[in-house]
């Protein structure tokens, strides 16, 4: 009971996101996660907290799938891209609250088969 209410607090408020930002919370993620993911990039540059938030979300939303996963999160062109790739899995339905989250801070979201890129921008 207890590591349930933890992992449902986890969701709702992630502390290394808010004290470390954005790549500490993906580590967090990725170390509680029920399947393999393969962290391939992750971004030493801040964003807003916003835009952070809007990652971590859609990272995390991936994550549930519980498939196999690649993460990827660049930054460049004073924008914050993190690419989820996840095996055998339906992302326009699984990912489409949290594209509204990225589209909300002025972001996008693109789905091409297993293959799904958020981009938000760094400030804002």
């Amino acid at each position: 009971m207890r590591e349930d209410l933890r992992r449902i607090a986890h969701g709702i408020h992630s502390v290394p996101l808010a004290e470390s930002g954005l790549a500490e919370a993906v580590l967090a993620l990725v170390d509680a996660a029920r399947s393999s993911v393969t962290v391939e990039a992750l971004a030493d540059r801040r964003a807003s907290t916003a835009a952070e938030t809007a990652l971590y979300r859609y990272v995390a939303a991936g994550l549930r799938l519980g498939r196999d996963t690649r993460v990827a999160i660049e930054a460049s062109d004073g924008a914050l891209t993190a690419t989820l790739q996840v095996a055998d899995a339906d992302l326009t339905t699984a990912l489409a609250h949290a594209g509204a989250r990225i589209a909300a801070v002025g972001g996008e979201l693109t789905i091409d088969g297993d293959t799904a890129r958020g981009r938000v921008p760094i400030s804002g």
